[in-house]
């Protein structure tokens, strides 16, 4: 289903858009490209709430501690997630159990956020774009927050390459971590349960200036 950007051009109109990918996929491409259009545009990124449900005094700390044992709190009282990642990667039973926990209190956080971004002002002649950047929109069942889904997908070998360098992995664990998440044939499946909501597909195995030009023709 396509996907526009013009009602934005129109005064106070809001739209959000649920931008969905994995990995080394070009999410954050996607939301520079934007940057310095004609209407405003505030991203959440989903990794970055997921982050703050770690931290001490938050709901989910005691619940992933019980889960988990007391070795994966960090000093502070929060959450180490370099000792809950270690302890969850590669099982998938424990893994359900964390995103069990931590799935609805992103989702609620991101709720409120664009809660508070829709009421924020605009100036006279601006409409507002808000992109919920997550690699697990869907799994998640975040897409229930947003009016259109855009999925970035690239090729694998190409995906691996860009998280070998960006994150300094070797080939191994670059393999490891894009085993882990969904293909993009599962991906291209998974949005046809989506049924009438609005979405497009962004490919970004070429250079960042023709992904760009395709995000702006959305325009």
């Amino acid at each position: 289903k396509w996907c526009s950007l013009k009602p934005l051009l129109q005064m106070g109109t809001r739209k959000v858009i649920g931008l969905w990918g994995g990995i080394g996929s070009g999410k954050t491409t996607v939301c520079s490209a934007l940057e310095g259009q004609p209407f405003r545009v505030d991203v959440i990124n989903a990794d970055q709430l997921g982050h703050a449900a770690y931290a001490p005094g938050e709901a989910a700390v005691d619940e992933i501690a019980a889960a988990f044992g007391s070795e994966v709190r960090a000093e502070d009282g929060g959450i180490n997630r370099r000792a809950l990642g270690a302890l969850v990667f590669g099982s998938e039973a424990k893994m359900k159990t964390l995103t069990d926990i931590v799935w609805p209190i992103i989702k609620q956080k991101a709720r409120q956020r664009i809660d508070e971004l829709k009421a924020s002002p605009l100036q006279s002649d601006q409409g507002q774009l808000i992109i919920l950047e997550a690699a697990v929109l869907l799994e998640a069942s975040w897409d229930e927050l947003v009016d259109e889904v855009w999925v970035t997908m690239v090729d694998e070998a190409i995906a691996k390459e860009r998280i070998m360098k960006r994150n300094k992995l070797d080939e191994d664990a670059a393999t490891k971590r894009l085993s882990s998440q969904m293909s993009n044939e599962e991906r291209l499946a998974k949005l046809k349960e989506l049924h009438s909501l609005p979405h497009v597909v962004i490919w970004t195995n070429r250079e960042l200036s023709s992904v760009e030009n395709d995000v702006l023709s959305l325009a």
